[in-house]
């Protein structure tokens, strides 16, 4: 039992359920939230609706660009162009304050490490209201391990705000309960057509078609029958700093 449920003054319970049990995104011109991405195309794949939708109060941060060898394009050539078209989306989605970090091959673990003390210096993690990581048990092994050990590191180093919101999305794997949908239908199509302007990323893979057939699968879940939806998962700090995290299976 949650120690608060035992205070006997019914405002003060709700106060402090809605603080460690968050059930909605509330965004205001004021609001601040910083969408932290493994690689360029993370962000749109499971945030691109929030993004379109409120580029003024959204920051971006792609943790490492994760070039590779590919045909005849090195792994910085690589790199470097997912770079230009990571400024180049933000630019045109109109979001002022975004960063990216270099790091090369198919792990970026280590070079992700060796760079920490520069996330410090470049995040001011306590500003924001809502921050953005892919779900715990994300199977791509850079995306796990930056909501599990190093955003936590960035967090408990930098500080943060005691109202602060974790929202988890979904990339690689999917959210078995969702507790928040944000109906996206009005900005789809512009989230598809940002998606495909990642040239690089979809040589291999049509990430835009599979995130929109996502999209539109979440939006029957969340009530929308011929609309589009984000899913997430959002939890107060508190929880998600305990050494295991793990999302609640029965969605309470």
């Amino acid at each position: 039992m949650k120690m608060y449920k035992l205070i006997p003054f019914k405002n003060i319970r709700h106060k402090l359920h809605d603080r460690y049990n968050p059930r909605e995104i509330c965004i205001n011109k004021n609001t601040r939230c910083l969408c932290v991405a493994p690689h360029p195309d993370d962000e749109i794949i499971g945030c691109g609706g929030m993004l379109c939708l409120y580029p003024k109060n959204f920051d971006v941060v792609i943790m490492g660009s994760s070039g590779t060898d590919y045909k005849k394009r090195t792994a910085h050539e690589h790199a470097k162009a997912r770079t230009v078209e990571f400024n180049s989306i933000m630019k045109k989605l109109g979001i002022k304050n975004h960063w990216i970090y270099q790091t090369y091959g198919v792990c970026g673990i280590k070079q992700m490490n060796a760079m920490f003390e520069q996330y410090i210096r470049d995040l001011d993690t306590k500003k924001y209201d809502y921050i953005f990581l892919p779900v715990p048990h994300d199977k791509h092994h850079d995306h796990n391990y930056i909501t599990n050990k190093l955003f936590k590191r960035i967090l408990r180093k930098n500080g943060y705000n005691k109202d602060l919101k974790i929202v988890f999305y979904e990339v690689w794997s999917l959210i078995p309960n969702p507790n928040v949908f944000i109906d996206i239908t009005s900005v789809a199509d512009k989230k598809h057509k940002t998606l495909s302007l990642y040239k690089s990323a979809h040589a291999l893979y049509k990430y835009a078609d599979v995130t929109q057939g996502l999209n539109r699968y979440r939006g029957h879940q969340a009530g929308l029958p011929t609309g589009y939806a984000e899913a997430f998962y959002i939890d107060s700090v508190y929880n998600y700093l305990k050494r295991k995290y793990r999302i609640k299976q029965d969605g309470k």
